[in-house]
């Protein structure tokens, strides 16, 4: 297995991301357009399991764990050729960012290379227009 990984800057305080990016686990479609449906099949304390529907038609269970305040694990389930999807706050100088780091078999990660660096871009958008802000 390989690993590509991308990191943006978020200009939004640690809870609000760490609330977004829970939000984002049971609830992907308001962050990333090609997810076109999700349904919770599983939740525990720390951890859920989703099946989530890509570009209406696809298929893929994940496992989600949560390691707060700066880490969720996307283990995959039914995609042999990723492995996980890691979505990671991180903070330099002052300044939060986002990693996206994915590890799967070298030509998915090829193939996906460029959808992955588009995923990290709308999550940040989305998280700063607001989507999983408590209400």
């Amino acid at each position: 297995m390989s690993s590509i990984s991308f990191r943006r800057p978020v200009h939004l305080d640690r809870d609000r991301v760490w609330a977004g990016l829970l939000h984002k686990a049971a609830d992907p479609t308001s962050y990333i357009s090609a997810i076109t449906g999700c349904t919770v099949l599983e939740r525990e304390p720390g951890a859920l399991v989703r099946e989530i529907v890509v570009n209406g038609s696809i298929r893929h269970r994940e496992r989600a764990v949560f390691h707060a305040p700066d880490r969720i694990v996307f283990h995959q389930l039914t995609d042999s050729s990723l492995d996980t999807i890691v979505n990671t706050i991180e903070e330099e100088d002052g300044v939060l960012y986002l990693r996206l780091t994915i590890t799967g078999t070298p030509g998915r990660l090829a193939e996906m290379h460029d959808y992955f660096a588009h995923t990290l871009e709308e999550i940040v958008t989305a998280l700063h227009a607001g989507a999983g802000a408590p209400t």
